[in-house]
């Protein structure tokens, strides 16, 4: 059986592929080893607390947890405001959610204490995005997508070019 271990967690700036600065939430666990690391996608609401709560769950069990602000760039939407909430979600293009979070997995694995191996966990459009980096990052062990938003997409738009459902073949 595991035990919840001593944890520290903070905010903290990692680069994107494309040079961003990124806002992140970022647990781990305080005593020396070697870590695997997860990126735990937040949901459409933003970087809230449920999901900060969620990183440092995983940093209890032994994990180095990065929680990415996808929306870093547009700044966060009021989580009571459905329409501010979902036009900044589909303002997000795929291609620089796939940068930022390829920019965490990098982080993470630059971390002395990581031990190279790390996963991705998503919650409804953060699983959408564990889906569509599952299909295109060479650099995760592992990803869960739970229960994903939009995974089959009736609408393209130049943020959303190709459906997630698409991109399966290439599922590695």
């Amino acid at each position: 059986m595991m035990y919840p271990q001593d944890i520290r967690s903070d905010m903290i700036r990692y680069s994107s592929q494309d040079g961003t600065q990124i806002n992140a939430h970022f647990s781990r666990p305080v005593a020396a080893g070697r870590y695997p690391g997860v990126v735990v996608i937040m949901e459409a609401f933003g970087l809230i607390e449920h999901i900060k709560d969620v990183a440092r769950r995983f940093a209890e069990q032994g994990y180095l947890a990065i929680a990415p602000d996808m929306y870093t760039r547009e700044g966060s939407p009021d989580p009571a405001v459905m329409d501010q909430v979902l036009k900044t979600m589909f303002s997000v293009p795929d291609t620089q959610a796939v940068a930022d979070l390829e920019g965490a997995i990098t982080y993470l694995k630059s971390q002395s204490d990581s031990n190279g191996k790390v996963g991705a966990i998503g919650f409804c459009s953060g699983g959408r995005y564990t889906l569509i980096l599952g299909c295109k990052s060479k650099n995760l062990d592992a990803t869960v997508d739970s229960a994903g938003g939009f995974i089959i997409q009736e609408q393209h738009t130049p943020q959303r070019p190709v459906s997630p459902i698409d991109m399966i073949p290439t599922l590695s």
